[in-house]
């Protein structure tokens, strides 16, 4: 099930056509590779953090019974760490996560049914304040 990867560029395309994001850097999660240093301008890095597949769902028949059904709930969570250049501040990060927030869930509809900022830290390889965040996508499919 590559659901996941289909999200995860989902969600970079779509924040990368919103206006809300000019002149900041959308891209996958660094892996490797090296990061800009000194960053010039903000960077999210959106990556996926796990999943979990629910037991098959049930809904009743037209008789009032519970049948099971060949649904499951899949819930993705997709990690987004926000890189800032030292010029700016933990607010600054925190404005980019409430902006990302608002579009996905109230612009591109996604279901999302939780959302945390993990910390706020100093990342000395690339130069830069990061926030980590994370968002869990629910989604209902057939398998």
């Amino acid at each position: 099930m590559n659901t996941n990867t289909n999200l995860t560029a989902k969600i970079i395309s779509d924040l990368k056509a919103s206006k809300l994001f000019n002149g900041v850097i959308i891209t996958e999660a660094f892996s490797t590779e090296k990061k800009p240093t000194p960053l010039t301008c903000p960077i999210i890095s959106v990556s996926v953090k796990g999943c979990k597949i629910t037991s098959r769902l049930y809904e009743k028949n037209s008789n009032g019974t519970d049948v099971e059904t060949k649904k499951r709930n899949v819930f993705s969570t997709v990690g987004a760490d926000v890189y800032l250049p030292l010029s700016f501040s933990g607010t600054v990060a925190h404005e980019i996560y409430d902006k990302m927030a608002t579009y996905l869930i109230y612009k591109k509809n996604y279901s999302i049914s939780s959302s945390t900022f993990n910390e706020l830290t100093y990342d000395s390889s690339a130069q830069a304040l990061v926030l980590r965040v994370s968002f869990v996508f629910k989604e209902t499919v057939n398998a």
